[in-house]
């Protein structure tokens, strides 16, 4: 059996296996469908039907025998009345010579002594000689008693011979039987069957354009129609979704683009500001003039976080952010998050520390002004909800015994106000915040932990958060690094 041209080379299995060849297909279940029933046809025809004809032929072979014993014992009747033992003899001597599958002819008296022959010979051993015995009686009453040993073998095995070819016969037809009832199957739903297998895979590649089975109004032409009506469909959504994907593609780089000129116009004037308020407070003694100009430095400061927050949010978006790879210590990063963030901590009188573990102290290979945001964030982060307490930064590195992997572990503690459970992963959406609305307790755009789960995800890092509502948090950072040699 062959299959049809168009599917006859494809490989849908995704390795070696090929139709027709792999042991879960259809037609080699019916192959073994075929052998297992030609096995039970065969075991059927030799232990039960040959059997029994043999059984049958030897009941009628011993009725036969029965009957001529019959016909036997009427005509020694009369020699047995007038004792003419010779005429006996000669009687069944001459039977015995017509019939030569009798093995032997025994006659017996009513008193149980041989008659014919005079002594008990020793009879000879068949595999398939049979005893059939007769009574002669008169008005009831036996006078004596005829039996024959018979051998059936020779009639029996020209029989069994004829059996035996009838029953390969039968099995034959059985077999030819099952072999085009497999064959019909094959051609009627394995065939069809298997092209729109590969139908199904040419469509999971894109290709709605492959040739599908002929229609027919039976079970595997309705779910080809059905298929085909299912991959139209399909191909519509496709089309649906690439052009929806163009035309947010093109939104996001209009957005990135108006971002970017944006960005560039606010930038311009803030640098301008900021310097200019930090030097008119130089030599200003009036407190009502310096708290201003802290106010417009503080606002201008906080313009320019958000603005380079969204403009870092834009780069995650289209993947810009790079890593630049710097040598550094732990100590060197600890005195930065230090100078960053102790003046905010120290502003609502929060107890701060930037502790250091010196029990594995390499130097390391890694993203360090991209490793100091993130924890500057997440630091930032800590010190705005924690209105009394203490703010706590653990760093220390760790080395994988298995794989030899360094990685940086930064662990930032905090007394403050907590975070639901159901909120742990929402926080670092963009723009989340817990407290919304009119209960919101705190400023900020929310995008903070974004960007620094954003980061810490460029840099091959993750990011846990421990928190309850009213227990603090603790956010835990591991960010994989290289040893400097």
């Amino acid at each position: 059996m062959s299959f049809p041209r168009a599917i006859k080379q494809v490989d849908i299995s995704g390795g070696n296996t090929r139709f027709g060849l792999s042991t879960e297909t259809i037609r080699l279940r019916l192959i073994l469908f075929v052998m297992i029933g030609g096995v039970l046809i065969a075991a059927l025809v030799n232990f039960a039907w040959l059997p029994r004809v043999k059984s049958i032929l030897i009941d009628q072979q011993e009725t036969l025998v029965g009957q001529q014993l019959d016909m036997i014992g009427d005509s020694i009747l009369p020699f047995l009345f007038q004792g003419q033992f010779g005429a006996i003899y000669e009687t069944l001597d001459r039977v015995q010579s017509r019939h030569p599958s009798w093995i032997e002819i025994n006659l017996k008296g009513a008193n149980g002594n041989h008659l014919y022959p005079l002594r008990a010979q020793t009879p000879r051993i068949s595999e398939l000689g049979q005893l059939v015995t007769r009574e002669i009686s008169v008005n009831g009453n036996a006078i004596a008693q005829i039996s024959a040993r018979v051998d059936l073998s020779g009639v029996v095995g020209v029989l069994q011979r004829d059996a035996w070819k009838m029953g390969a016969s039968l099995t034959a037809f059985f077999l030819t039987f099952l072999m085009v009832l497999v064959w019909m199957l094959d051609v009627i739903i394995v065939r069809r069957l298997m092209h729109l297998t590969v139908a199904a895979k040419e469509l999971s590649n894109g290709n709605f354009q492959y040739s599908l089975p002929r229609v027919n109004n039976d079970e595997i032409g309705k779910l080809t129609e059905s298929f085909d009506k299912m991959r139209h469909n399909v191909e519509l959504t496709t089309l649906s979704l690439q052009k929806s994907q163009t035309s947010a593609e093109r939104a996001l780089a209009a957005k990135n683009d108006f971002l970017a000129r944006m960005s560039h116009e606010l930038l311009t004037p803030l640098n301008g500001i900021i310097p200019m308020a930090e030097l008119l407070t130089l030599g200003e003694t009036d407190y009502s003039k310096l708290k201003k100009l802290d106010t417009i430095r503080t606002s201008a400061r906080h313009v320019l976080t958000t603005v380079e927050n969204i403009l870092m949010v834009s780069d995650a978006e289209i993947g810009t952010n790079e890593v630049r790879a710097t040598t550094f210590k732990l100590a060197h990063l600890a005195r930065s998050l230090e100078t960053i963030l102790r003046p905010e901590a120290m502003k609502k009188g929060l107890e701060f520390a930037v502790r250091v573990d010196r029990t594995f102290d390499p130097k390391a290979i890694g993203g360090l002004s991209m490793i100091q945001r993130v924890v500057v964030a997440i630091g930032q982060n800590a010190i705005k909800f924690t209105d009394h307490g203490s703010v706590k930064i653990d760093l220390s590195f760790h080395q994988s015994a298995a794989t030899e992997t360094v990685h940086l572990l930064a662990k930032v503690s905090d007394t403050g106000i907590g975070i639901d459970p159901g909120h742990h992963t929402a926080i670092f959406d963009k723009f989340f915040q817990v407290h919304s609305g009119k209960t919101r307790r705190k400023d900020g755009a929310g995008l903070g932990l974004s960007i620094a789960d954003s980061l810490i995800r460029c840099m091959g890092g993750k990011i846990v958060v421990e928190s309850d509502l009213g227990k603090g948090s603790q956010f835990l950072i591991d960010i994989p690094i290289q040893k400097a040699d």
